[in-house]
């Protein structure tokens, strides 16, 4: 964690290092901290499949954070960048009708 910290406030726009340590703090349960490298590695160009685990990440922690309108946002933006790709399709129902059962 220490290392990848580091290496982060001297590569700042490096969108892979935003990446790999948005996963680790995602392992380590710690979502909202996650969600701050996910949309780092997003805005410096993460391109192709890791893009697409990006955003599958950034919107599991938002859901993690019960924070769901934010989610699916993030689902439907990955559905639209990624049309071939199953599964934001499978987070994204599950999401609606969990916002459903919100009050």
């Amino acid at each position: 964690n220490k290392y990848f910290l580091k290496t982060i406030r001297k590569h700042t726009e490096n969108k892979k290092f935003h990446y790999q340590y948005a996963w680790l703090l995602d392992n380590l349960g710690k979502e909202k901290e996650a969600i701050k490298h996910y949309t780092l590695a997003i805005k410096h160009g993460l391109a192709g499949n890791e893009l697409a685990d990006c955003f599958l990440g950034l919107g599991s922690s938002y859901r993690m954070l019960k924070d769901y309108k934010k989610s699916i946002q993030v689902f439907l933006e990955a559905i639209n960048i990624f049309p071939n790709n199953n599964e934001p399709n499978y987070f994204y129902p599950s999401l609606i009708s969990r916002t459903m059962n919100v009050s």
